[in-house]
């Protein structure tokens, strides 16, 4: 689950924006899995993904009216992500997620331009 996002502002500094509540990040190949897994094998959740013309979004199922889930070339945003289930809480995860607005179809290229690194976060403070 996102439970935390913040975004650059002018001055370059993180500030922590509003959520209307958690939002669920997808499953690996969300078409065809179940959006709430029981019991079984391990299932990989997607972050986000990037596109060539318009930058890097975070892949949830929903996106509430506010929510700027978007950043394009010169951007970056933090994350705070929960893994929740019936019977229990992870401790949070703070992810950093940066693009220069460089495009690679090369995935060793790209991770040059794409940049995920923990954080220990979302307002940096």
């Amino acid at each position: 689950m996102l439970t935390g996002l913040a975004r650059t502002g002018a001055d370059n500094s993180f500030a922590s924006l509003p959520l209307s509540g958690p939002l669920q990040l997808q499953w690996q190949f969300a078409q065809t899995s179940p959006q709430y897994p029981v019991i079984g094998p391990d299932h990989t959740c997607d972050l986000g993904h990037g596109e060539s013309d318009s930058g890097f979004s975070l892949s949830t199922y929903v996106t509430p009216n506010n929510f700027r889930r978007m950043i394009a070339g010169n951007q970056r945003m933090r994350v705070e992500i929960r893994g929740l289930a019936d019977n229990g809480e992870s401790e949070p995860l703070f992810l950093e997620i940066a693009w220069d607005g460089e495009w690679s179809d090369d995935t060793v290229e790209m991770r040059r331009h794409l940049i995920v690194k923990a954080v220990t976060s979302v307002d940096g403070n």
